[in-house]
């Protein structure tokens, strides 16, 4: 010990409470902006409403399901979780990207737009896919939730893989937006579980461990 530094009591380290991460639980932020802005788009997907109302998913997807999760999974990144910070940076990019084939691939596309979107719509069921797999070491709610986000992604495949104008295609699209819904149900749940369950300091709505995983544990500074 050097001279002029005074020595800490007996007890008083152990006495102190550990500080936690400056950084709060991300999950409920991202989530909550793909929750929002998924449901969204199925209630127009499922066709709920006018199919030109479409255009209002476009700036919840620019702000919230893409620029909040992105933050979102940065921050998560940041506090050394990689499967949020992955799913929430990869999803927050997605928005973004769904933005982009909606605005300029879509008009530019013409008649070849359903197969534009049918192979973007590919490339992320893969991405969900491996996503999926991960979340075999997380909760069931989770894993639930990926699934049918999968589900989604395949009816949305079929569907835009169909051509223009058949039934099959319209009914399987329909399906794909009513999956969506239950998607963004699920997602929402995530969110107020962790909401609630961390401001209330106890397991209010459980997610359900799988077997074999455990509770994270907060890093401390």
């Amino acid at each position: 010990m050097s001279d002029g530094q005074a020595a800490t009591p007996v007890g008083e380290a152990a006495a102190r409470p550990l500080r936690r991460s400056f950084i709060a639980n991300p999950v409920p932020i991202g989530v909550g902006g793909f929750a929002l802005t998924t449901f969204t788009l199925g209630l127009y997907t499922s066709g709920q409403f006018h199919a030109q109302g479409l255009v209002l998913v476009l700036p919840l997807a620019v702000f919230y399901g893409g620029l909040v999760q992105l933050i979102a999974g940065f921050f998560a990144l940041a506090k050394g979780e990689l499967f949020a910070a992955a799913f929430m940076t990869s999803y927050g990019a997605f928005w973004f990207s769904y933005v982009g084939v909606i605005l300029f691939v879509v008009p530019m596309a013409g008649p070849a737009s359903h197969q534009a979107v049918t192979i973007f719509l590919i490339m992320w069921t893969v991405i969900t896919f491996i996503f999926t797999l991960a979340t075999l070491g997380t909760n069931l709610v989770v894993l639930t939730t990926f699934i049918v986000f999968m589900v989604a992604l395949i009816l949305e495949v079929i569907g835009n893989a169909t051509l223009t104008g058949a039934a099959t295609a319209n009914s399987l699209t329909k399906a794909g937006g009513y999956a969506e819904m239950v998607l963004a149900a699920l997602a929402w749940y995530i969110v107020m579980a962790e909401i609630v369950n961390d401001t209330l300091g106890k397991q209010v709505f459980p997610l359900f461990l799988l077997r074999g995983t455990t509770t994270p544990r907060e890093p401390q500074i």
